[in-house]
């Protein structure tokens, strides 16, 4: 196995695990001992890995209509990872509405 396996875990494995160890790191800080400034920072970090998984279907999207690859697994994982966004950034988005 080349170098690519490598990158390939360290971007899309390492990436997400950080990320997502953070936002659960300040959404447990915001539930477990309260407080403004760790509920904007944990509502902050949700929609940061919401913009993630969103740019992540963005760009298989554009890789589908750019390469024709209409698989069921492209097509699958857009709609998966679309999902990902808005149930992840569902904090953000009653956050910043001031639906509570």
């Amino acid at each position: 196995r080349g170098g690519g396996f490598a990158e390939f875990r360290a971007t899309y494995g390492g990436l997400f695990f950080g990320l997502h160890a953070a936002g659960l790191f300040f959404a447990v800080m915001w539930i477990a001992f309260g407080g403004a400034l760790i509920g904007v920072m944990a509502t902050g970090a949700c929609a940061v890995i919401a913009a993630a998984w969103a740019g992540t279907a963005f760009g298989r999207v554009v890789s589908m209509l750019r390469d024709g690859s209409y698989t069921r697994f492209n097509l699958f994982s857009a709609g998966l990872e679309a999902m990902v966004a808005i149930v992840i950034g569902a904090p953000w988005l009653v956050w910043s509405t001031g639906a509570r």
